[in-house]
């Protein structure tokens, strides 16, 4: 028999395992889109898609948007910090296969300012 803290630890890998999935049909179909790459975090059911942080702010802003375009992800309002980075955040969700539940894709783009260095 399972101790509970056995039983959270087989979701939790549970979960990161079907989120994984999703990110590879995430991939695959960006591969195939021509999309811009991302840099990902995989979590119990939420994936995180960020630009690559080396690219201009323009640029960032722009492969954000062509991934909230592709997953038709719901906009959230941006943030600005009193730094000047906005704070750019959309979600949808996506799932692993028949009979399973949703795992949250969330796209955030950190877009610093100008003259940030």
């Amino acid at each position: 028999m399972m101790t509970p803290d056995e039983r959270n630890r087989m979701d939790c890998h549970r979960w990161q395992v079907l989120s994984a999935r999703v990110l590879v049909d995430l991939e695959t179909a960006a591969a195939k889109a021509d999309l811009p790459v991302l840099h990902w975090s995989v979590s119990n059911a939420k994936l995180i898609g960020r630009p690559v942080p080396y690219r201009s702010a323009d640029e960032m802003s722009a492969d954000w948007k062509a991934w909230v375009n592709h997953l038709d992800a719901e906009t959230l309002d941006d943030i600005t910090l009193t730094t000047g980075t906005k704070i750019m955040t959309a979600t949808t969700t996506r799932s692993p296969g028949r009979g399973h539940i949703d795992v949250e894709v969330v796209l955030l783009a950190d877009i610093p300012t100008e003259d940030e260095d």
